[in-house]
């Protein structure tokens, strides 16, 4: 047996609100494993998340800081589907928590603008279709928003009255 190196591919790191946290995603070449990792300023890291698949780690590409700078949230297909995930990085064995379950996928997601929700974009009615909900950063029943047949995109937009822009 030959112990080859493996390359890695990292992504751009994501710093939380206060500036204290960073993770950065990290694939193998292959495409049979990723990672989440926390890097600390003080040059120490901890792995988050980690899926492997001998056939191939297809993971969503949202992911960002829920307000707390402690969770940070993912797409990754944990269970075969493509989901929306939370990992509260300052946890001594951080685990992912799902956001969202079931035979469907979550293709994008989007943070709201009060920060309280998540806008999702999902197959749950029929795999042709993609509908617009939203759902708690913490879980939980659904709101649909869309009712058209087919495919409904939106983005979370900020309010600009919200932060003393113009109305």
């Amino acid at each position: 047996d030959v112990d080859e190196k493996r390359d890695l591919r990292w992504s751009m790191a994501v710093v939380s609100d206060d500036g204290k946290q960073v993770v950065a995603a990290t694939r193998a070449a292959d495409n049979e494993d990723r990672w989440f990792v926390l890097v600390s300023a003080d040059g120490t890291s901890k792995i988050l998340d980690h899926i492997h698949d001998e056939a191939w780690v297809r993971d969503p590409s949202y992911m960002g800081w829920l307000p707390d700078n402690r969770r940070f949230w993912f797409g990754a297909e944990q269970d075969g589907w493509a989901h929306l995930y939370t990992v509260d990085v300052t946890a001594e064995t951080p685990a992912a928590k799902a956001v969202t379950t079931g035979k469907w996928e979550v293709s994008d997601a989007d943070l709201s603008p009060d920060r309280t929700r998540f806008y999702i974009s999902s197959t749950e009615v029929h795999a042709g279709e993609r509908h617009l909900y939203t759902v708690s950063v913490d879980g939980g029943a659904r709101t649909k928003l869309s009712s058209r047949t087919g495919a409904t995109g939106g983005v979370a937009a900020p309010d600009p009255g919200a932060r003393g822009g113009p109305a």
